[in-house]
């Protein structure tokens, strides 16, 4: 920067312009190079030079107590195994039932009478009118029980098989608490602040 001002301080014939401006701008760029939070840029116009004075103002934070849930905490501890029982559901299926029937023998008596009957004769066969005595007859009737029909029938479904099982216990160590913890807060963001500092046409003025 030095390097580049220098020509131009030259052409100042004010020795107390030229002085001031060589120690505002060693101490600017000291300042800039050193802690980053100054800074002075030059501006050159048909009018002369002008300096301007740049300062980095940080970030603020402050530290507040906060209070804080802080969950329990458990411990687990084995247990006894214990035994668990099968766990079954009820499964209703509508399913279809046949038609039941039953085959009844009965015992009738037939009179006596003349009954037509074929007879083979000769190798023919010919109806004949022939008499029968008196008799008993089985005969078999088929009666319907229960007719076909649609039924609901309950069966059991196993959902888990039994076993066995270890009965762990949970055991507080720390109850649940509010605790008071420090934290960091943002109250104002960084920011540069830009400030004219001095113009010089020949002379140098604030």
């Amino acid at each position: 920067m030095n390097a580049f001002i220098h020509p131009i301080v030259g052409m100042l014939r004010n020795t107390t312009g030229r002085v001031f401006l060589g120690a505002v701008l060693a101490g600017g760029g000291a300042v800039s190079t050193a802690q980053a939070h100054d800074g002075v840029d030059v501006h050159l116009d048909r009018h002369g030079v002008a300096l301007e004075h740049r300062h980095w103002h940080p970030a603020i934070y402050e530290d507040r107590p906060a209070s804080v849930w802080v969950e329990p905490a458990y411990n687990t501890l084995p247990g006894p195994r214990v035994w668990v029982e099968p766990v079954y559901r009820t499964v209703v299926d509508h399913i279809w039932r046949e038609p039941v029937v039953q085959q009844n023998q009965t015992q009738v008596w037939v009179g006596p009478g003349y009954q037509d009957r074929q007879v083979e004769h000769h190798h023919h066969i010919r109806i004949e009118r022939v008499f029968v005595p008196g008799h008993f007859e089985t005969r078999i009737e088929s009666v319907v029980v229960a007719p076909g029909h649609y039924e609901d029938v309950a069966r059991q479904e196993a959902v888990s098989e039994g076993h066995w099982q270890s009965n762990d216990q949970q055991v507080p160590v720390t109850p649940g608490h509010y605790e008071t913890r420090i934290q960091r807060v943002l109250v104002r963001d960084g920011l540069w602040e830009e400030r004219p500092f001095i113009h010089i046409d020949g002379g140098i003025r604030r």
